[in-house]
């Protein structure tokens, strides 16, 4: 039963908090999530709203914890079948969306906190993606 609850509170979280914007134009800079929508939970962050301080807090938790992740890209990378290699194709995928995740979340945390150690560790994964020699494969 706890399962089903954190998909739903997931879910609930997905669709009230980052898609109640959804139908206004894209406004500079763009991205995943409007100003406006930054904006307004900016506010609700202040006030201490939930359940978005609750998630608030833990995102600025996680985008902590991956201050201090190394990078994890190679100068070539190619996923592959993970029937032909299925070691290579999880040890590549995990070096794929744990730097995705690491920009992520700390784009996500200095566009709500302002604090520049997130932006630092966010520019620096997708420097070192853009110096990235080779995408293999279907990737």
């Amino acid at each position: 039963m706890s399962g089903m609850k954190s998909l739903f509170i997931s879910i609930f979280v997905f669709f009230s908090i980052f898609l109640s914007g959804q139908n206004k134009a894209q406004n500079h800079p763009g991205g995943m999530y409007t100003l406006e929508q930054i904006e307004d939970i900016k506010i609700k962050v202040k006030k201490k709203s939930q359940p978005e301080y609750k998630y608030f807090l833990k995102l600025c938790q996680i985008a902590d914890s991956m201050i201090y992740v190394p990078i994890m890209v190679k100068d070539s990378i190619h996923v592959g079948s993970y029937y032909r290699d299925s070691i290579n194709h999880v040890t590549n995928k995990l070096i794929f969306t744990t730097d995705a995740n690491t920009a992520y979340y700390c784009s996500l945390a200095y566009c709500l906190t302002g604090k520049r150690k997130y932006a630092k560790k966010a520019e620096q994964v997708l420097l070192k993606w853009a110096e990235n020699k080779f995408i293999g494969g279907y990737d």
